[in-house]
């Protein structure tokens, strides 16, 4: 197949025509943490006006995926309506991010926490982002249906499964005026969105959810204060003050 680039970034805004002449998509982000991370319904309907193809991840924190099948459900909902506020159409795939070395006695808690986000998206639509290993634990048990493997913790391996990779040994670089990293495709189907892909019309319930979904489920009220339950309060209070 022709290997083709896509380019990841959070809260950096590169120029579209100059992703367009290097590559062919972006991969932007859903997060319950909305901020400048999060892509926008405008930010994509820029990109599909581009031409680029749209692909889609979930991260929150980097340990996340270790909080089991309450967690993955709850990010999935998080997902799914933010993707389809940004017009992402429902047959596309959103991946998950595993964004650790993420070890053989962790990939219970993994499979358990895509599990959660299958019940939610179906597993068809479920993707995971990690290291080698990671990704083959996930084909081995079919936690999930897509796979963006990043070069971190891959020791210049590629696992045959990937439908794209992160190019870790050559990132990030400059492209439009920002650093972003570069992604080549390893398979036909690699989870973008393009325009032609029809997207759902979103409800005013799914509206209200993007705005104030704050719940964290696999928060343990009766633990530790962290800075990750302080961003909680905080995001209730505001959802509260916002009602």
């Amino acid at each position: 197949m022709d290997r083709k680039r896509l380019f990841d970034y959070a809260s950096v805004r590169p120029d579209l025509d100059a992703l367009k002449a290097a590559g062919v998509g972006v991969i932007r982000y859903v997060c319950e943490l909305i901020g400048t991370k999060v892509i926008t319904k405008e930010e994509a309907d820029d990109i599909r006006a581009h031409g680029l193809g749209l692909a889609l991840v979930y991260e929150q924190y980097e340990q996340r995926p270790l909080e089991g099948r309450a967690a993955g459900h709850a990010d999935a909902l998080v997902a799914l309506a933010q993707g389809r506020a940004a017009g992402f159409p429902d047959g596309r795939p959103i991946y998950f991010a595993v964004d650790f070395d993420a070890q053989p006695a962790q990939q219970k808690a993994v499979d358990e926490y895509l599990g959660g986000a299958a019940e939610v998206l179906g597993i068809e639509r479920v993707g995971v982002y990690g290291g080698f290993n990671l990704i083959n634990r996930c084909w081995t048990n079919k936690t999930a249906s897509f796979f963006w493997q990043t070069g971190a913790w891959s020791k210049g391996q590629e696992s045959i499964h990937a439908n794209m990779i992160q190019m870790t040994g050559i990132n990030p670089q400059v492209i439009g005026n920002v650093k972003v990293d570069v992604n080549e495709t390893r398979q036909d189907d690699f989870g973008a969105a393009f325009l032609s892909d029809t997207p759902r019309a979103i409800s005013d319930a799914e509206k209200k959810c993007v705005r104030l979904k704050i719940v964290d489920p696999g928060h343990d009220p009766n633990g530790p204060v962290t800075w990750n339950t302080l961003w909680w309060t905080i995001f209730r209070l505001l959802a509260y003050l916002n009602k």
